[in-house]
């Protein structure tokens, strides 16, 4: 009688304790809190921790957070196993109000994108037959309510595999949708399937593709091969754009292109070429895919154009070499130099750094994030990428759901499984950060096994 009145007492402490959101304060350089709660019985599996990071190719985002006139946060996930793209909306306490499966387009997601009417996605699938007839790019067009209104799709493009060891990124000028992505290429008079960036221009009135570039050229024309990740802003309706290159040219390259976009075509002559800097050059054989640098950012300010990367020390034995530190490289807008500020000074062999995120806050105010070692950090930069601020960390991770800027908060989410972080940071006050943990899963409040078992999930937050 008294083991049957000992387990009730015990299952009656471990009730009431589940009933209670779990939240844990924890103080390093700034506040940090985190709270766990339960949102859902589903639970899609997979996981976009350090995603952002690459050593030496990239690929596409597939986590994306954008704010909604209605106040709520729209979270957007590429590669669950949701039979969809798993579209959620959260309100402002990260509660999560309503869940959305968008039906897939092509097989492979590459990106999507929100304007201030309506949203893009990107898809692709391979062509390993090279065929001519085969949709190999796809850009579907919704309303804000996730209503398919019309798409567009790219044929016979010199193209076997889509965003093939990069990326994909867009941006708008007027009318139209500037892409920069990444293809494996038909088989070449060497027998090879060689890699280049691919860019596309779309009419999102019409949805017809006005202009593309996916042919064999040379940087006059916006080509690197390899590219191994792809950025691309408009400025003054012109296109510049950032390659990770390991070719032509072996490096970081910036290219504007001379052509106004917003007549429809973005295609350089032969007479009035792209400009081409090189934010940083590689030692070592052309084509060696290993450079030991990646880049993880690229923002416009009012003087520079200003690319974020990490990278070892660029010398003879630069492929050898395992610690890279950030940095901050800005271009002058007349393209005739670069200033390059370290923000990290790691001795090599003592670990690394990852890639880093770039976020725009102003044209003068930018934050910049990297990860190691479990551990974010984060400064702000000026518009000709010098560090303004003391740097920061918390305990965590990044991801490559590039963070968001939303009612003077910087915002990313960390997924893995049946958890969903938020991170916040005060833009006022960076030394403020807040970590909200969502557990998703079965309901604790359940009667039964399942139910009980939930329950002491709760007890190990």
């Amino acid at each position: 009688m008294k083991k049957k009145l000992w387990w009730a007492v015990i299952f009656s402490v471990i009730f009431v304790l589940c009933t209670v959101p779990a939240v844990i304060t924890n103080a390093a350089v700034q506040s940090e809190t985190e709270s766990a709660s339960w949102q859902t019985c589903t639970v899609y599996a997979g996981d976009n921790v350090e995603d952002q990071n690459y050593s030496v190719w990239s690929k596409p985002m597939y986590s994306y957070l954008t704010p909604c006139e209605d106040g709520r946060l729209m979270r957007v996930q590429g590669n669950t196993k949701a039979g969809g793209i798993l579209v959620e909306y959260y309100d402002e306490n990260y509660n999560l109000k309503e869940t959305k499966i968008i039906k897939n387009e092509l097989s492979i997601f590459g990106g999507f994108y929100a304007t201030d009417s309506n949203y893009f996605l990107l898809t692709g699938q391979n062509n390993i037959d090279e065929l001519a007839d085969v949709e190999v790019y796809r850009i579907t067009k919704y309303d804000k309510e996730w209503n398919r209104i019309d798409s567009a799709g790219l044929y016979d493009c010199n193209t076997t595999y889509p965003f093939d060891a990069g990326s994909a990124r867009m941006d708008v000028c007027g009318d139209y949708l500037l892409i920069r992505t990444s293809h494996e290429m038909y088989t070449s008079s060497d027998g090879y399937n060689h890699q280049a960036n691919v860019t596309i221009q779309l009419n999102m009135n019409t949805m017809e593709i006005t202009d593309s570039f996916t042919k064999v050229a040379d940087s006059s024309c916006g080509y690197v091969s390899h590219s191994f990740n792809q950025f691309i802003k408009i400025d003054e309706n012109h296109i510049v754009a950032v390659d990770h290159g390991d070719a032509y040219p072996r490096a970081i390259a910036l290219l504007k292109y001379p052509t106004d976009v917003s007549a429809g075509k973005f295609t350089p002559s032969y007479y009035n070429p792209c400009t081409v800097k090189n934010v940083m050059t590689f030692p070592g054989n052309t084509g060696n895919n290993a450079t030991g640098a990646s880049v993880g950012g690229f923002e416009l300010s009012d003087s520079s154009y200003l690319v974020a990367g990490n990278s070892v020390e660029q010398d003879d034995t630069n492929t050898s070499r395992s610690t890279r530190n950030v940095f901050v490289a800005a271009v002058n807008k007349n393209m005739d130099s670069v200033n390059t500020t370290w923000l990290t000074d790691y001795e090599e062999g003592n670990g690394t750094t990852s890639t880093p995120q770039l976020v725009k806050i102003s044209n003068t105010r930018y934050v910049v994030l990297w990860s190691r070692n479990k551990t974010v950090y984060y400064t702000t930069v000026n518009g000709e990428g010098e560090k303004t601020s003391d740097i920061y960390e918390v305990s965590g991770n990044l991801s490559d759901c590039a963070p968001a800027v939303v009612n003077n908060k910087l915002v990313w989410y960390v997924w893995d499984d049946e958890e969903i972080t938020f991170y916040e940071i005060n833009l006022t006050d960076l030394s403020k950060i807040t970590k909200k943990l969502i557990r998703n899963g079965h309901d604790y409040e359940n009667t039964g096994v399942v139910g009980w078992m939930c329950a002491l999930k709760m007890l190990t937050l």
